[in-house]
């Protein structure tokens, strides 16, 4: 039952307190973690790794391969000011690769996601998307998509990349390109095998 009066400030508050309980247990939590290794710098470096492990474990968990909607098309149209632009518009608002740093045999989650706007109302760009893993400069997998499809709105685009269980250790970047009619897209993002 609400109490009489504003309901949402009741709501607010409420969210506010198990917030502020939250933090305090976090709090509580890395304190103690700190005290109890504070001698130990090298087990320091461990349980600071296995948080991070964990937390881009939980994230690639929740992704799956194949492209998702985040906003539809008049959406990024005003966001944009698509009517400005020249047409087709593609922006790649974020390029990322989860883990940063993982051991060979491992599998990595390339995480893209951009925008579009298109020419014609619900026409999309259709082209040559390349992933090519480099390794001192060298490339060491390609992946060509030929009929690769950037949509109309916001989209998120996950791939998987198992790297080689005797792949050498030291830094690699992955270089995605798209191709299509004039239209020329190159990111990059580097990671590292442990």
């Amino acid at each position: 039952m609400m109490p009489p009066g504003n309901g949402r400030s009741f709501v607010s508050t409420v969210k506010k307190k198990r917030a502020m309980m939250l933090n305090y247990f976090l709090l509580t939590g890395i304190w103690l973690a700190l005290v109890s290794c504070a001698d130990s710098k090298a087990y320091w470096n461990d349980f600071t790794k296995s948080i991070q492990t964990a937390y881009w474990n939980t994230v690639k968990g929740m992704r799956k391969p194949g492209d998702e909607l985040i906003s539809k098309p008049q959406t990024v149209w005003q966001q944009y000011q698509c009517d400005k632009l020249m047409l087709p518009f593609i922006l790649v608002e974020t390029n990322e690769l989860l883990p940063p740093q993982l051991p060979a045999g491992q599998e990595l989650n390339h995480h893209m996601i951009y925008v579009m706007c298109p020419s014609k109302e619900a026409s999309i760009v259709r082209g040559k998307l390349t992933r090519a893993i480099y390794y001192q400069g060298h490339p060491v997998l390609t992946d060509d998509m030929e009929n690769f499809e950037f949509k109309p709105g916001r989209w998120s685009v996950d791939a998987f990349i198992k790297v080689a269980p005797q792949a050498p250790p030291g830094n690699y970047s992955l270089t995605t390109t798209f191709n299509a009619g004039g239209i020329e897209i190159e990111e990059s993002e580097s990671f590292i095998v442990e």
